[in-house]
């Protein structure tokens, strides 16, 4: 048990296995059994040439190596740069997949020609020692998931590169479900470093979201009427929500915006956004509530009932309110009123027409909610989320969303109902912006140890951007996901900035100069970076119980992570297995790297400690307890690309 066929190789050179070399047989044998001994034989599965070379170089063989006949790189065609304007759009080729990827990386990657490795002189004899181990079993074995004609049959010495259960952080339902239990591990605020998300299991969840939904409209609705003041001051006894605009100069034609009618839904929609008028026509009622065409200002009223809402929220937050719960201070047909005027000012850059007041109060409402609204700096004026299939990847299944009943059509299809895992996240309205370009961070960390829990961090990770301007006006997902997997199917915009790279990556070290060349070359150490760090320790912590912990086992996980304008990393999702194959020049270099330096920098019992050249990039820190979270945390020295 524990073998299996390796190499991932389907040729192999007839000329090498038919060798008559006396010397080269008996050598290859001699080096077989000596592997054998020394436990020093490996099966790695796919891909992962680095990691395969570090390995040989180490004095380990391979079982049932083959050669493998180098095929070249392959691009996808590219999809035109987009022509912008596509409000209600977001979907790619990647969002028809059904595939399930159980929290694998989201960023597959086109490897690069790497023909160019180094020829090794002693191939005939490995690949016939290999031979001879094809009934050994591999002491080190890494492959791409757990697989169960592998994991079901290991032997306690052998060497694993994955732990059982660790869907608990790799999975998005996982994340979202353990991340609301760090509280209970200190004093931390999961809101602080994760975009507020909700698993769309149940009735409960489904109006949980609804609830942040609806309080998000009303601040966003607060935000467009202090940015953009108001066309003319009214009585603040005003009782009306929609009106026609007073007269206005001409202005150039816009586009027809999609209707605002909330379709008809099951009897949830009903109950949670306040229902239509069961006397009209759909075509009526849109007319009767003035949501039609461009000539609409929202008024006084619906503009009380935003800041009523955030009062709420806040007599809440300080606990002044004694039923605690500021969700029910408006009725159903109040909370419609306020999202439909949200949608007016938002979507139809509908004007406001209040008291001047009502402005100033809105101020000093969105003042306090600054302070005391967790992730008030992450949103902005649109109210924008992402829907996610709990455990899909590469970007397949993802859609943005702006409107309530957007969101409640695809919880209503047969689909969802089906899978029962898809969560719903807030979509970082105000990331921080490199040239006017969207970007994440993929840092990579490796788990050695869960009990006590030990974790390395490598100190260098990469950016990837997208090859589209930034925009809340397109819900393009070319726009919004910034990995691999999807970007490759398009073409960099034009109107992009020059200053970009055009594989739309860099190193952390590019990142830094650039923070340098702005003045603000310490918010990487100061910020950035440990930011980063402490949201890790946090997932990993809590979820300490849930993995099943294993000796001779460790894990390699890929964290992304957002970073908002005022330079706190926000973390997105954690991924198993993250690709380390080669896309571009970034890539190349450090996925290589880093798969030598988790052989050689970190202490596996079989893998020898002499490191064949430079220092390994796993940073060094000495053993010590977390000062965040209850728990002891190990962060084991060794050389310094791992902390």
């Amino acid at each position: 048990g524990g073998g299996g066929g390796g190499g991932g190789g389907l040729h192999s050179s007839s000329r090498l296995m038919t060798s008559e070399d006396g010397d080269v047989k008996r050598r290859a044998r001699v080096r077989a059994e000596k592997a054998v001994k020394n436990k020093k034989v490996f099966l790695v599965k796919s891909g992962y040439r680095a990691l395969r070379r570090t390995l040989r170089e180490r004095g380990w063989v391979e079982q049932n190596y083959k050669v493998v006949e180098e095929k070249p790189a392959t691009t996808p065609p590219k999809k035109p740069p987009l022509g912008g304007g596509a409000r209600d759009k977001g979907k790619t080729a990647a969002e028809n997949s059904d595939d399930d990827g159980d929290g694998e990386d989201d960023d597959v990657d086109e490897p690069l020609d790497e023909s160019s490795d180094e020829e090794w002189s002693d191939e005939e004899e490995y690949c016939l020692c290999s031979q001879h181990l094809h009934a050994a079993y591999p002491h080190f074995i890494w492959t791409l998931k757990r697989e169960p004609s592998i994991y079901n049959h290991l032997r306690k010495d052998q060497i694993v590169n994955h732990f059982a259960r660790a869907y608990s952080i790799t999975t998005k339902v996982g994340l979202t479900t353990n991340l609301q239990n760090v509280r209970w591990y200190g004093d931390v605020d999961p809101d602080s470093f994760y975009p507020r998300c909700y698993v769309l299991g149940g009735e409960e969840d489904k109006e949980a979201f609804v609830d942040d939904y609806r309080l998000t409209a009303a601040m966003s609705l607060l935000k467009l009427l202090v940015s953009r003041g108001v066309l003319a001051a009214t009585s603040p006894k005003e009782d009306t929500g929609l009106t026609p605009l007073p007269p206005l100069p001409p202005s150039p034609p816009q586009p027809k915006k999609s209707p605002l009618l909330l379709p008809k839904t099951p009897a949830l929609r009903g109950q949670l956004l306040g229902g239509q008028n069961p006397g009209k026509s759909p075509d009526q009622s849109r007319a009767a509530e003035g949501l039609e065409g461009e000539g609409e200002c929202v008024r006084e009223h619906p503009l009380q009932l935003a800041m009523k809402a955030c009062q709420a929220y806040l007599d809440s937050h300080e606990h002044k309110d004694i039923e605690g719960n500021h969700h029910h201070c408006l009725t159903g047909e109040e909370w419609s009123t306020v999202i439909k005027c949200f949608y007016t000012a938002s979507f139809n850059n509908g004007k406001f027409l209040c008291a001047s007041q009502t402005v100033q109060q809105a101020k000093a409402i969105l003042d306090q909610l600054e302070v005391t609204f967790t992730q008030f700096c992450i949103d902005g004026c649109h109210n924008m989320w992402i829907m996610k299939p709990g455990a899909m990847s590469r970007g397949r299944g993802i859609s943005c969303k702006v409107r309530l009943e957007d969101v409640l059509d695809v919880l209503a299809t047969s689909r969802v109902h089906k899978d029962g895992k898809w969560v719903i996240q807030k979509y970082i309205e105000r990331p921080m912006l490199i040239y006017g370009t969207k970007f994440d961070i993929r840092q990579w960390f490796l788990v050695t140890d869960w009990n006590p829990l030990t974790m390395w961090m490598y100190k260098e990770c990469y950016l990837r951007f997208s090859g589209q301007p930034y925009s809340l006006d397109d819900l393009d997902l070319s726009i919004h996901l910034c990995n691999n997997s999807i970007q490759k199917y398009y073409e960099n915009s034009p109107t992009r900035a020059k200053e970009l790279p055009k594989e739309n990556m860099w190193d952390s070290t590019t990142f830094q100069n650039y923070l340098n060349d702005r003045g603000e070359g310490d918010m990487w150490i100061s910020t950035v970076y440990p930011g980063m760090k402490q949201a890790i320790i946090h997932s990993l912590l809590v979820v300490q119980d849930e993995v099943e912990h294993r000796k001779n086992t460790f894990e390699l996980f890929g964290a992304d992570f957002m970073i908002t304008e005022d330079f706190r990393p926000w973390l997105i999702e954690i991924n198993c297995s993250p690709t380390m194959e080669s896309s571009t020049m970034v890539t190349a270099r450090m996925c290589r790297e880093v798969l030598e330096d988790t052989v050689k920098g970190y202490s596996l019992p079989v893998f020898d400690h002499t490191l064949s050249h430079s220092p390994s990039q796993w940073l060094s820190t000495e053993e010590m307890t977390s000062n965040v979270l209850q728990g002891t945390l190990r962060l084991r020295t060794s050389s310094p690309n791992w902390s």
